[in-house]
């Protein structure tokens, strides 16, 4: 029962996974790892008890898991987000999803250097695998540095992973990403991975007006999606009732 990564770095990824995908996604996700004797946890109600991790323990901070059950879970995001890079979108999106809308104006307001800071030092709250550092931090760019503790397996979807968890840092502050490289990797032979990020940003005022416009018209464009799709769905069910018909008409004629 190592305690390795803590379960509330999964909360962005399955409030993505069931917008985006639905719940049938966080299934496929954690398929064949829970409810695994290979995979234990010691129960936070009974420490007497240990048992295998359950999906409900994956959605409670109060559990840890093994690196290896992240690297299999993260695995599977390959097979349930259909796009090209699959674990950098999930990376982004986790981010994005896991944020109230207080803390998305607060990010857009002390914007992405305050946050890079905060990222570094609360990694060592939920994460024992690795240490992760500022390399470099200045207007526009971060780098982040992280050394994996010894014995600790990496794949190239962690990486992946972790390069859309800053992407989404940067966008969650509202700016705009210009590069983001892996510049260094340990399954490259560097002692550390590192990623660079660069970003512009918006004025402050610019951001905040930006906020608030999306705040008041988001009811007003999700009121007009929803008449766009009960449209398809009304000339849907007439053209399947127009096509009932003709086929009745022609076994009569």
């Amino acid at each position: 029962m190592p305690l390795d990564i803590c379960c509330l770095n999964w909360k962005g990824l399955f409030a993505y996974l069931r917008k985006h995908f639905g719940q049938e996604s966080v299934a496929a996700l954690t398929e064949k790892l829970v409810n695994n004797p290979a995979y234990l946890v010691q129960d936070k109600n009974d420490p007497r008890i240990i048992r295998p991790v359950s999906l409900a323990d994956l959605e409670d901070p109060s559990y840890w898991v093994s690196n290896e059950f992240s690297l299999q879970m993260l695995g599977n995001v390959n097979k349930v987000v259909p796009y090209a890079d699959p674990l950098r979108v999930a990376g982004e999106g986790a981010v994005l999803e896991r944020l109230s809308s207080k803390e998305l104006i607060i990010s857009r307001i002390v914007g992405p250097m305050v946050l890079a800071k905060k990222a570094a030092k609360i990694n060592s709250l939920f994460n024992n695998t690795k240490s992760v550092t500022l390399a470099e931090l200045e207007k526009g760019k971060v780098r982040y540095q992280l050394c994996y503790r010894p014995g600790y397996r990496v794949t190239a979807d962690v990486c992946h992973w972790n390069l859309g968890i800053y992407i989404g840092m940067v966008k969650a502050c509202g700016c705009q990403v210009g590069s983001a490289t892996e510049t260094k990797c340990v399954l490259r032979g560097d002692s550390c991975c590192e990623f660079e990020i660069i970003w512009t940003q918006p004025a402050l005022l610019q951001r905040l007006l930006r906020w608030v416009l999306l705040r008041q018209l988001g009811g007003v464009i999700e009121q007009f999606d929803n008449i766009i799709d009960d449209k398809h769905r009304l000339i849907s069910r007439l053209s399947q009732e127009i096509a009932i018909k003709q086929m009745a008409q022609e076994s009569l004629g």
